[in-house]
C-alpha cells in the first residue's frame, strides 16, 4: 500500500503534515505482522511487533517502538478513526457468515 497526497484517511499524529513527509513513509521498507505486545512504563508505551506463524511456535520478533504516553494516544485514535468503517464492515462479513 503507498500513501499519496490525495489519501483522505491518512492523519497524522502531529498537527500538520507536508507532502515531503507523506512522500517520506515510503521510503523504508514494511514488514509483516500479526501480533503485537504492548506494554507501559516509566519511559512510556512500547509496541512490540511480531510474526506468528504456527500455536506452537514462538512469534519472531520483528521491530519495537517506544513513544511517549500522549504519542501513544494519539496513535490509538488515529488507529480508532482509520478502522472504524472497516471493523463495521467485517462485523457485518462476519454475522453474513455465520448465518449460513
Amino acid at each position: 500500500m503507498t500513501i499519496d497526497e490525495e489519501d483522505s484517511s491518512l492523519v497524522s499524529i502531529v498537527d500538520t503534515v507536508d507532502q515531503d513527509e507523506i512522500d517520506l513513509t515510503n521510503t523504508i521498507p514494511a514488514i509483516f505482522t500479526n501480533k503485537l505486545f504492548v506494554a507501559l512504563g516509566p519511559g512510556g508505551i512500547r509496541i512490540t511487533f511480531a510474526e506468528q506463524q504456527g500455536d506452537n511456535i514462538l512469534p519472531a520478533v520483528r521491530t519495537a517502538v517506544i513513544m511517549q504516553v500522549e504519542d501513544g494516544i494519539a496513535l490509538y485514535k488515529t488507529l480508532q478513526g482509520l478502522l472504524e468503517e472497516p471493523e463495521e464492515d467485517f462485523e457485518v462479513i462476519k454475522q453474513a457468515l455465520q448465518e449460513d
